[in-house]
């Protein structure tokens, strides 16, 4: 006796369903890779310590570089000092830390102004390293 199925398959399932999942893979992938890039584009050669503080979220990131001239990135955005001390004090969310990622051929003493400024208007700073092992 020869069974028949009642039901159809229709090929074209075995192929759109894996395309349409590969899809939604690739825009997830596009959609979170956006938070694993800090800033593209800017050299900064870190001091190197072997010591590490947690990994804060959603930072305020300023980047300090020396290379051809000073410059200071506040996240991506290119600022000058007074800039800087115009958008802090704006800053409603006094939970989000100030990370200075200053070359290592940055004066110490604006390190410390940067620093300082971070600190008059309520926010943590903390000063970003390279660790030495890598």
């Amino acid at each position: 006796m020869k069974l028949q199925r009642s039901t159809r398959y229709n090929p074209a399932w075995f192929v759109i369903l894996p395309t349409i999942n590969v899809l939604f893979v690739v825009l997830g992938y596009f959609a979170l890779s956006k938070s694993f890039i800090l800033q593209p584009g800017i050299a900064i050669r870190l001091p190197q310590s072997s010591f590490a503080l947690r990994p804060e979220r959603d930072p305020l990131l300023l980047s300090v570089t020396l290379d051809p001239v000073l410059t200071l990135f506040l996240d991506d955005r290119r600022i000058t000092r007074a800039e800087l001390a115009e958008l802090l004090a704006k800053q409603t969310d006094k939970t989000r830390p100030l990370i200075i990622k200053a070359d290592r051929r940055a004066p110490y003493e604006l390190v410390m102004d940067l620093a300082n400024l971070g600190l008059k208007h309520g926010l943590e700073v903390a000063l970003a390293t390279a660790d030495p092992r890598s």
